[in-house]
Formats: C-alpha cells, sequence, structure tokens
C-alpha cells in the first residue's frame, strides 16, 4: 500500500514537472506582436500616433503575419481605386462567381470547400441576390469575402443605395470623431464595422462565415466540424464581437503564439488577437469591461 502511494506521488510530481515545462515552453514562444510586426520583409507604414491607423494594427492586425500573403505598403487605403489595384495584384478569383481571395488563402479556402461538402456550407448565407449583380449566385452574400471601399462607405452610412455609388468621401476627421465616442462598456463601432480601406476583407484574407455554431438561419450554420475544418487550414475568429469573421493566417493554432498573436475568449467564442504590451497599447479595454466580459485564454 505505501509503495502504491509512493508510485502515486511520483507520478503527480511528474506531472506538475510536464506541466511547468509546457508553461515555460509556450511562455517561451510567445512573441510580442510588434516584434513580429516590424519584422515584416514588407515594411507596412502604419502610424500608431494616428487614432485610426493604431486600432486598425493592434485590433486588425493579425491579418499582418498570415503566412505567404502579400501585404500593402501602408495599413490604411484611402479609397476605391488602391482597394482595387491591390486585389488586382495580389488577388485570383475562386472557383465559383466573381470573389477574389489571395493565393494562398483561396487554396487553402478551396480544400474547406470540399471537405464540408461545398461552399453553400461555409460561406455566409443571405439567401438574396444583389440588385447591382444579378448574375451572382443568390444563396451568396455579395461581400462574404472580399469587400469594396464602397462597401465599407456604405455600412458607416455615407451611401444612399445598395449599388454602394457613393457621392461623398468619408474623412478621416469623421472616423475619428466617431471612434472617440466609443464607449469602453459597450461594442465599439470598429467591431461593428470596419473602417473604409481598413477593411481585412480589402487585403483579400478575410471571409464570412454562415451563422455560427446553432444560430440556424435558413437551415445553414457554421458549427464546431466547421470551424475545426477552417482552423485545420489556417483560418481563425481575429476580429472579437464578429463571431462570422475568419482570418487567413496559414499556421497551424500552436504557432501563432510565436507569431505575435494571443488568444481571448468572449462569450462562447474564442479570437487571436495582437499580442501587445499594455504600456504601448492599453485598449482591449471595452472588451474585458463589456457585459460578457473577455478573458485570456491561458
Amino acid at each position: 500500500m505505501e509503495k502504491l502511494t509512493e508510485m502515486k506521488i511520483h507520478f503527480l510530481i511528474f506531472i506538475f514537472l510536464v506541466t511547468a515545462l509546457s508553461a515555460n515552453s509556450q511562455s517561451e514562444r510567445s512573441k510580442q506582436f510588434l516584434e513580429v510586426f516590424n519584422a515584416l520583409p514588407v515594411k507596412i507604414d502604419c502610424n500608431i500616433n494616428n487614432v485610426i491607423q493604431k486600432r486598425i494594427l493592434f485590433e486588425y492586425g493579425a491579418v499582418y503575419i498570415s503566412k505567404g500573403a502579400v501585404l500593402p505598403k501602408r495599413c490604411l487605403f484611402a479609397n476605391e481605386t488602391e482597394v482595387t489595384e491591390f486585389i488586382n495584384k495580389s488577388g485570383s478569383k475562386l472557383e465559383f462567381g466573381d470573389f477574389y481571395l489571395q493565393t494562398h488563402a483561396r487554396r487553402s479556402l478551396e480544400y474547406v470547400f470540399q471537405e464540408l461538402g461545398g461552399y453553400e456550407n461555409v460561406a455566409r448565407n443571405w439567401n438574396y441576390t444583389t440588385s447591382h449583380n444579378k448574375s451572382k449566385k443568390k444563396d451568396i452574400n455579395d461581400d462574404w469575402a472580399f469587400r469594396t471601399y464602397g462597401q465599407a462607405l456604405y455600412n458607416w452610412g455615407y451611401c444612399s443605395s445598395d449599388t454602394y455609388s457613393c457621392d461623398g468621401i468619408l474623412k478621416p476627421s469623421i472616423i475619428e470623431e466617431e471612434l472617440k465616442k466609443d464607449d469602453e462598456k459597450k461594442r465599439p463601432k470598429m467591431f461593428s464595422y470596419a473602417v473604409p480601406g481598413g477593411s481585412q476583407h480589402h487585403l483579400g484574407l478575410a471571409i464570412d462565415v454562415n451563422n455560427p455554431r446553432n444560430q440556424q438561419i435558413n437551415g445553414r450554420f457554421c458549427g464546431k466540424k466547421c470551424e475545426s475544418v477552417l482552423e485545420k487550414n489556417g483560418w481563425y475568429r481575429t476580429i472579437p464581437f464578429d463571431p462570422y469573421h475568419f482570418t487567413y493566417l496559414g499556421f497551424l493554432e500552436f504557432e501563432l503564439p510565436g507569431r505575435g498573436l494571443k488568444k481571448v475568449s468572449f462569450g462562447e467564442f474564442e479570437y487571436w488577437v495582437p499580442n501587445v504590451d499594455a504600456r504601448i497599447y492599453p485598449g482591449y479595454k471595452y472588451l474585458k469591461n463589456a457585459e460578457s466580459g473577455c478573458k485570456d485564454v491561458k
């Protein structure tokens, strides 16, 4: 009996040491996001003294570590022409429709479609035909993959119709004023709608999926199997409050801490966001103070 007890003690000590070593290894693998960002082969001009660009970098910035991605030279496109020119150079069409994604992201997503039995079981479905392009299949939302500058303007209330033909231009100063109104205890506007020119969708590296988990609409949703297949192929949630949104990162999950990202949970979902020293960016306060709470996942 004493011998059995002694074996149990040794076993517990062994488990403790393995856990400790694993934790240390995880800690050593973790990097601050700016360390990774500043080492990128393409230098991206993102001015952290600017309210908009700072938030794009530290809140949407997970996309910049996307494996094999073509990256722009700045984090905020100025207009529709810049967005269109970038995607025409870096993107290619999926096998159906007029949807553009960058090459690595497109190939990966087509594997996802094959494994899950078709794009209808993944791509966000609003079940309508857009008025400005009736050639698209009616069960595909027109902005589930690539999103134009005009669409982002429309989301911010600067276009009068779904043709996205905008008479005015949304000035950066107006966006800054809108962002200053963000209540730290509520969902910020940037997590409802991406800033025009700053969306991950502009880069051809993001998609929106069918209603997540059991939130069924029209009988289709992206459940745990769908999420698992997406993650296995390098797609992860990176925008807290937005469970529909997946970003192509191209790495396995255990590699992400070493790429400058950390996992946070909000509600029933988990997200990979930039791991930033609070002295540099004290953001995410609205996540931690939000009604459902947002916590780092150890």
